[in-house]
């Protein structure tokens, strides 16, 4: 790494001259009115004798040291990933940036190699669509003076920037629909793991439903069509059985697999029984499905990441989308 990459003065070299903790220097830029008097000095003491530049990419830019972000997706499973690459693409592309990405394929070990190596390689910054449970990794990051954007991850407690859907809600506009359409026997199906985003799709369609409907619900192993499929042959049974009559999928690939084994059996769709799916996924539209699903805004999500990650948003907000339904077919 090169001397003039460490000379670099970030918030973590300002919070330890300051002793303070990094969210309180965060606090100071951007909130101000929520520190005392007494720290406000010593941390504004710290960024005047330290030099402190406040946004990442303009310091870098400034140095002459980095025309590049980088990107890190968790997986290619589905569209999602690529609509928010190819909106934050546009954004860079339009300031005079390139883009570089790559994706973790669901290893945390990896998506720590990723981190590491565009932190060595000095890019502006860099958008994270991070495991779950990645809170150690990215404070890592951000002690070596990284700057992250974070996608559908909580950046408030770590005062790092983040941009994400509200999935509560995602889980609420799903069950509402098959509500309104007179469906009161729910079964809710996600893939296996421990995913924030699926729980919380959950919690919202328990809430949306509570007191107007009975709800199971069940997991499939894996995120694959193969796997979802599996799973979905069993809430063809239930369905057959008379025991469900509107399904909510945490994901179009299940929400399709449910839709294809309840024809199969005969079951008619959405008659008989609706199917909700979760991503709008971009093959959710097509062909025969026609698959009912909430669409995560993938597109807008991509574009302000981009925008917080060029300091095109002055302050490093916590930005929550609301999703919204795309009625089809189902």
């Amino acid at each position: 790494m090169s001397e003039k990459r460490e000379s670099l003065v970030n918030m973590a070299m300002v919070a330890r001259f300051a002793g303070v903790s990094r969210a309180t220097v965060s606090n100071v830029l951007n909130y101000p009115d929520r520190v005392k008097p007494d720290t406000r000095t010593a941390v504004q003491s710290a960024i005047d004798r330290l030099g402190f530049v406040r946004n990442g990419v303009a310091r870098r830019l400034a140095a002459g040291q980095a025309n590049s972000i980088g990107i890190i997706v968790s997986g290619f499973d589905h569209s999602y990933s690529s609509e928010i690459i190819t909106s934050a693409q546009d954004v860079a592309l339009s300031e005079g940036m390139h883009v570089v990405i790559t994706c973790s394929n669901h290893d945390a070990s990896l998506q720590d190699r990723h981190l590491r190596y565009f932190h060595e390689e000095g890019v502006a910054s860099i958008i994270l669509v991070p495991m779950p449970h990645s809170d150690i990794s990215i404070r890592l990051a951000l002690s070596r003076g990284t700057e992250l954007v974070l996608i559908d991850y909580d950046g408030t407690s770590l005062s790092c920037p983040s941009v994400r859907i509200d999935n509560v809600e995602t889980g609420r506009v799903a069950a509402r629909h098959l509500l309104s359409s007179g469906k009161r026997k729910l079964h809710f199906v996600g893939p296996d793991g421990d995913r924030a985003v699926v729980h919380d799709r959950f919690v919202g369609v328990v809430e949306a439903a509570k007191d107007n409907a009975y709800i199971s619900h069940s997991i499939v192993k894996g995120l694959s069509p193969t796997a979802a499929g599996a799973g979905a042959a069993e809430i063809a049974r239930m369905a057959k059985a008379g025991e469900i009559d509107g399904v909510v999928a945490a994901t179009d690939i299940i929400g399709v697999e449910v839709i294809h084994a309840l024809r199969a059996a005969e079951i008619s769709v959405p008659n008989h029984v609706s199917v909700v799916g979760c991503d709008s996924n971009a093959f959710a539209g097509n062909g025969s499905i026609g698959l009912t699903s909430v669409d995560l805004l993938s597109e807008i999500v991509g574009e302000t990441a981009m925008k917080l990650a060029l300091g095109k948003i002055d302050i490093q907000p916590n930005v929550v989308l609301t999703p919204r339904l795309v009625a089809r077919a189902t």
